[in-house]
């Protein structure tokens, strides 16, 4: 299967055909047990940290937004996205500033 730069591609099939798991496979979020694949130039198996910097993945369900602050949620994907940890703080802060989230970021 080949997804192309600027087009629009969609999965499509009934449930338990396999679109959660493609995706959490192309993402890094589950490790496939055998085959190849790559997401913009990323061997899926190889090079998962270059590839988590490149992909974001929004889960169905929102699994952590009753527990973590919006510091906390940032943070967390700061740390996804490879930001190195002595600037995660800088980052944060930035990103709070930007989006004007500081009366809620705790």
């Amino acid at each position: 299967m080949t997804m192309y730069e600027g087009q629009i591609f969609v999965l499509l099939g009934h449930n338990g055909a396999g679109k959660t798991t493609v995706i959490g496979m192309l993402s890094g979020l589950l490790l496939p047990t055998s085959g190849v694949g790559s997401v913009l130039g990323f061997d899926i198996f190889q090079d998962q940290d270059r590839l988590r910097e490149n992909l974001g993945v929004c889960p169905q369900h929102n699994v952590l937004f009753d527990y973590l602050t919006v510091r906390e949620h940032l943070e967390l994907y700061a740390t996804f996205k490879g930001v190195p940890r002595n600037q995660v703080k800088k980052k944060v802060d930035t990103m709070i500033f930007e989006l004007e989230l500081d009366l809620i970021q705790n």
